[in-house]
């Protein structure tokens, strides 16, 4: 049951929990880790990539989208006005809404887009559709495992030790989008030089835990790895060694949960920073890249010198 400031939305305003696109769940969004907000990089024109903002002072989060779906079924269009009449008194308000589910969690909140409803005169039903908005999201501080070295790893943390199984990591090959200066002059197009910006790996896994527990101890896990200040060190399935970031969270899809745990899926877009080689790695004994305090390998920095 869902609950708005204390109120049963099923008993007070006849709404009836239903199911996201891909899921069996009223809810999508709740999971997600928002993006980062505030100045991210600087772009310097005149050079390759970008010059990441990783300090822990620089580090910031917005808010998040979350998205409830469910259905009504009354006796006549009539009641149907009464009730959601009634419910949109309720949301509006100039305080922040609390929102709950006993078993799931509970979110202050306020609705930020159109109330969609969707009515089939034939069986009074109405679909309904609404957006709330999490402004403030407060990610809980959790102690990671111990460290195994793994091929494929990110801080040299496996993604099994995570609690996610690795489905696809692409776009590692492309070529950024390219930095082009324009000028115009008459009668011809003119373009100066040409440098790369950044380029995002694509990052697609699944989450299968026993229990909903579980399910919230990895997305914790996930929440504090990348939110902590400094790149992190992604090691790919081919042996490379990439240092990227996250600035625009991660998203949780697809979401069922069954009586003998929950299954998701979770996307993850890393910006990548450098590519580093095996001759030109510097790191401590645990075999994690040391870097200063604004998240640059000390590899990098000393071949400046």
């Amino acid at each position: 049951m869902y609950y708005i400031n204390g109120l049963n939305i099923e008993q007070q305003f006849g709404l009836v929990a239903s199911q996201i696109p891909g899921g069996n769940m009223a809810i999508s969004g709740a999971w997600d880790m928002p993006a980062r907000t505030g100045k991210i990089f600087h772009d310097w024109g005149d050079e390759n990539g970008i010059e990441p903002y990783l300090r822990s002072d620089e580090i910031f989060f917005g808010g998040r989208d979350i998205n409830f779906y469910a259905f009504m079924k009354t006796a006549s269009r009539k009641e149907a006005i009464i009730n959601l009449e009634n419910f949109y008194n309720a949301i509006d308000t100039d305080r922040l809404i609390d929102f709950t589910h006993p078993g799931l969690g509970n979110w202050s909140v306020y609705i930020n887009s159109e109330v969609v409803i969707k009515y089939h005169y034939m069986d009074n039903i109405a679909e309904i559709n609404f957006t709330f908005r999490e402004p403030l999201v407060v990610f809980p501080v959790v102690e990671f495992p111990i460290v195994d070295n793994s091929n494929e790893s990110i801080d040299n943390l496996s993604w099994e030790q995570l609690g996610v199984t690795l489905l696809t990591l692409e776009n590692d090959l492309d070529r950024p989008t390219p930095k082009i200066q324009k000028t115009t002059s008459y009668g011809n197009e003119v373009f100066y030089g040409v440098k790369r910006s950044f380029r995002e790996l694509a990052f697609k896994g699944v989450i299968n835990q026993p229990s909903f527990n579980g399910f919230k101890a990895v997305i914790n896990r996930l929440y504090t790895l990348f939110s902590l200040p400094n790149a992190r060190t992604l090691r790919m399935p081919d042996g490379t060694v990439r240092e990227v970031f996250v600035k625009d969270g991660f998203q949780i899809t697809n979401m069922q949960m069954e009586s003998n745990g929950v299954i998701a899926e979770i996307d993850i877009k890393f910006v990548e920073v450098g590519q580093l080689q095996e001759y030109n790695k510097l790191t401590d004994q645990s075999k994690l890249l040391l870097v200063d305090q604004y998240g640059q390998p000390l590899s990098e920095i000393i071949k400046k010198f």
